[in-house]
Protein backbone atom coordinates (compact mmCIF):
# COMPACT_ATOMS: atom_id res chain seq x y z
CA UNK A 1 0.00 0.00 0.00
CA UNK A 2 1.34 3.49 -0.74
CA UNK A 3 0.44 6.35 1.04
CA UNK A 4 1.12 9.57 0.01
CA UNK A 5 2.32 12.36 2.42
CA UNK A 6 1.27 15.55 1.71
CA UNK A 7 2.56 18.58 3.62
CA UNK A 8 1.01 20.75 5.98
CA UNK A 9 0.38 23.31 3.32
CA UNK A 10 -1.23 21.03 0.97
CA UNK A 11 -3.57 19.68 3.90
CA UNK A 12 -4.26 23.05 5.24
CA UNK A 13 -5.43 24.18 1.94
CA UNK A 14 -7.50 21.02 1.58
CA UNK A 15 -9.63 21.73 4.56
CA UNK A 16 -12.88 22.66 3.75
CA UNK A 17 -12.57 24.91 7.09
CA UNK A 18 -9.37 26.52 6.55
CA UNK A 19 -10.56 27.12 2.89
CA UNK A 20 -13.53 29.08 4.58
CA UNK A 21 -11.48 31.12 6.86
CA UNK A 22 -8.88 31.79 3.95
CA UNK A 23 -11.81 33.21 1.68
CA UNK A 24 -13.14 35.38 4.73
CA UNK A 25 -9.86 36.98 5.19
CA UNK A 26 -9.17 37.53 1.84
CA UNK A 27 -12.55 38.68 1.10
CA UNK A 28 -13.04 41.12 4.48
CA UNK A 29 -9.15 42.35 3.50
CA UNK A 30 -9.93 43.64 0.00
CA UNK A 31 -13.32 45.20 0.68
CA UNK A 32 -12.22 46.87 3.82
CA UNK A 33 -8.77 47.75 2.09
CA UNK A 34 -11.01 49.77 -0.53
CA UNK A 35 -13.72 50.98 1.71
CA UNK A 36 -11.54 52.85 3.62
CA UNK A 37 -10.76 55.12 0.78
CA UNK A 38 -13.64 55.30 -0.24
CA UNK A 39 -15.40 56.59 2.96
CA UNK A 40 -12.51 59.10 2.79
CA UNK A 41 -13.79 60.43 0.18
CA UNK A 42 -16.52 63.18 0.09
CA UNK A 43 -17.39 63.96 -3.48
CA UNK A 44 -21.57 63.63 -2.39
CA UNK A 45 -23.11 63.63 0.98
CA UNK A 46 -22.36 61.10 3.30
CA UNK A 47 -25.33 58.74 2.31
CA UNK A 48 -24.41 58.35 -1.31
CA UNK A 49 -21.19 58.17 -0.75
CA UNK A 50 -22.42 55.13 1.64
CA UNK A 51 -24.72 53.25 -1.10
CA UNK A 52 -21.87 54.16 -3.45
CA UNK A 53 -19.13 52.41 -1.13
CA UNK A 54 -21.78 49.35 -0.51
CA UNK A 55 -22.26 49.02 -4.24
CA UNK A 56 -18.68 48.74 -4.64
CA UNK A 57 -18.46 46.55 -1.72
CA UNK A 58 -20.95 44.06 -3.07
CA UNK A 59 -19.18 43.56 -6.68
CA UNK A 60 -15.56 43.35 -5.07
CA UNK A 61 -17.05 40.99 -3.15
CA UNK A 62 -18.35 38.49 -5.81
CA UNK A 63 -15.03 39.48 -7.90
CA UNK A 64 -13.16 38.00 -4.41
CA UNK A 65 -14.94 35.02 -3.92
CA UNK A 66 -15.23 33.84 -7.74
CA UNK A 67 -11.58 34.90 -7.78
CA UNK A 68 -10.35 33.12 -4.33
CA UNK A 69 -12.76 29.57 -4.76
CA UNK A 70 -11.29 29.09 -8.78
CA UNK A 71 -7.65 28.93 -7.18
CA UNK A 72 -8.94 27.05 -3.51
CA UNK A 73 -10.93 24.72 -5.38
CA UNK A 74 -9.70 24.67 -8.99
CA UNK A 75 -13.26 24.10 -10.33
CA UNK A 76 -15.80 26.26 -12.56
CA UNK A 77 -17.40 28.81 -10.21
CA UNK A 78 -21.43 28.05 -10.47
CA UNK A 79 -22.67 29.93 -7.78
CA UNK A 80 -23.52 33.21 -10.07
CA UNK A 81 -24.60 31.19 -12.99
CA UNK A 82 -26.78 33.33 -15.31
CA UNK A 83 -28.93 30.00 -15.95
CA UNK A 84 -32.26 30.36 -14.78
CA UNK A 85 -31.26 33.25 -13.05
CA UNK A 86 -34.77 34.92 -13.13
CA UNK A 87 -36.39 31.70 -11.84
CA UNK A 88 -33.97 32.00 -9.10
CA UNK A 89 -34.78 35.50 -8.13
CA UNK A 90 -38.31 35.58 -8.60
CA UNK A 91 -38.03 32.69 -5.93
CA UNK A 92 -35.85 34.44 -3.63
CA UNK A 93 -38.20 37.51 -3.93
CA UNK A 94 -41.34 36.04 -3.07
CA UNK A 95 -39.85 33.55 -0.26
CA UNK A 96 -38.36 36.49 1.06
CA UNK A 97 -42.00 38.94 0.51
CA UNK A 98 -43.58 36.30 2.24
CA UNK A 99 -41.15 35.73 5.69
CA UNK A 100 -41.11 39.65 6.06
CA UNK A 101 -44.56 40.01 5.55
CA UNK A 102 -45.87 37.10 8.38
CA UNK A 103 -43.33 37.72 10.94
CA UNK A 104 -44.34 41.49 10.88
CA UNK A 105 -48.53 39.91 10.55
CA UNK A 106 -47.16 38.45 14.01
CA UNK A 107 -45.81 41.50 15.49
CA UNK A 108 -48.88 43.61 14.33
CA UNK A 109 -51.53 40.65 16.02
CA UNK A 110 -48.98 40.74 19.09
CA UNK A 111 -50.06 44.68 19.13
CA UNK A 112 -46.38 45.37 19.28
CA UNK A 113 -46.38 47.00 15.62
CA UNK A 114 -46.42 50.59 14.98
CA UNK A 115 -45.00 52.87 12.20
CA UNK A 116 -43.21 55.94 13.54
CA UNK A 117 -41.24 57.10 10.76
CA UNK A 118 -40.37 56.45 7.12
CA UNK A 119 -36.83 56.84 5.98
CA UNK A 120 -35.48 57.76 2.83
CA UNK A 121 -35.11 55.95 -0.21
CA UNK A 122 -31.38 55.31 0.15
CA UNK A 123 -31.74 53.89 3.39
CA UNK A 124 -33.59 51.23 1.66
CA UNK A 125 -30.76 50.54 -0.88
CA UNK A 126 -28.10 50.56 1.44
CA UNK A 127 -28.29 46.84 2.57
CA UNK A 128 -29.58 45.82 -1.15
Amino acid sequence: MITEHKSIGQRIFQNAVSRIIIGFVFIYSVNMSVLAGLMKTHFFNEQITTLFANIISSILTIVAYVWVYKWLEKRTITEFSLHRIGRSLLLGLAIGFILQSLTILLIYLKGSYEIIIINPITQILIPL
